[in-house]
This record gives C-alpha cells, sequence and structure tokens, in this order.
C-alpha cells in the first residue's frame, strides 16, 4: 500500500508541475498572440497526454493490484489443501500403524 500511495503522490506532482509550466510559459511569452494560442495548445495538448497516461497507468495499476490479491488467495488455498492433505496422511498412516 505504500507503493500505491507513493506512486500517486508522484503521479499528482508530475501533473501539476506541467500545468504550472505551462502557465509560466504562456505568461512569459507574450511576444505575439499567436505564439501565446500555439504554446497554449501545446501545453494543453501536453497536459491530456499526462493525463490519460496517468489514467492508463492508474487503471494497470488496480489490474495488477488485483491480480496480486487473486494470486495471494490462490497461494493461501493451496496452503490449506496441502495442511489438509498432510492432517490426512499423518492419519491414515496411523491407522494402519
Amino acid at each position: 500500500m505504500h507503493y500505491h500511495s507513493t506512486y500517486s503522490i508522484v503521479r499528482y506532482h508530475l501533473i501539476n508541475k506541467t500545468a504550472v509550466f505551462c502557465r509560466k510559459s504562456f505568461s512569459e511569452r507574450s511576444a505575439t498572440p499567436d505564439s501565446n494560442f500555439s504554446l497554449n495548445q501545446t501545453c494543453s495538448k501536453l497536459a491530456l497526454q499526462i493525463c490519460k497516461l496517468a489514467a492508463s497507468l492508474t487503471r494497470q495499476e488496480c489490474k495488477l493490484e488485483t491480480s496480486l490479491k487473486q494470486t495471494c488467495r490462490s497461494d493461501e488455498v493451496t496452503t490449506n489443501l496441502q495442511q489438509a492433505s498432510h492432517v490426512k496422511l499423518i492419519a491414515n498412516i496411523a491407522k494402519t500403524e
């Protein structure tokens, strides 16, 4: 769970830093309206790509987390079956002796 929160914080900062960079770049470049429009468009596209990537990574993270939980449950079931088989084997050996 610690990884999940750290990952979320990093993703949050990446998106925010990009937005801040775009705002600063836009406000610092006021030479011509065309260049500002172009810069604003570029920043908007970049921010959108980052948001899509973050959403995709979040979906992948959820899938991996679900898979890990299923694997852990499967391992637990396997361990329980092994223990039950071991107990039955010992009981059968005890009966025959």
